[in-house]
């Protein structure tokens, strides 16, 4: 498997993220999921899987999401979706 590559777009990832949240450390995640990604990898497009949430302190998104319970606070949700709006207006 070739070793991840980092680029313009992760970089504007990581920018939108310092913007929102200062205090955030922007690093990259591995997931023991399996996704789409693989088959865009094969067609040399870049994938990034970003889940762009704020939690409260002391939260762990693992034990939230696709759990028997599943919820992710609505707060978290909409700065997700301000996140996802920023990049785009970035990176257009």
């Amino acid at each position: 498997m070739p070793p991840p590559v980092f680029g313009g777009f992760y970089d504007s990832i990581a920018a939108v993220m310092r913007d929102a949240d200062p205090d955030a450390t922007v690093l990259p995640m591995i997931t023991p999921a399996s996704t789409d990604a693989r088959l865009f990898a094969g067609l040399g497009i870049a994938c990034y899987g970003w889940v762009p949430m704020l939690l409260p302190a002391g939260s762990r998104y693992q034990d939230a999401m696709h759990a028997a319970d599943e919820r992710v606070p609505v707060e978290a949700v909409r700065f997700g979706a301000d996140r996802f709006h920023d990049l785009l207006l970035r990176y257009r």
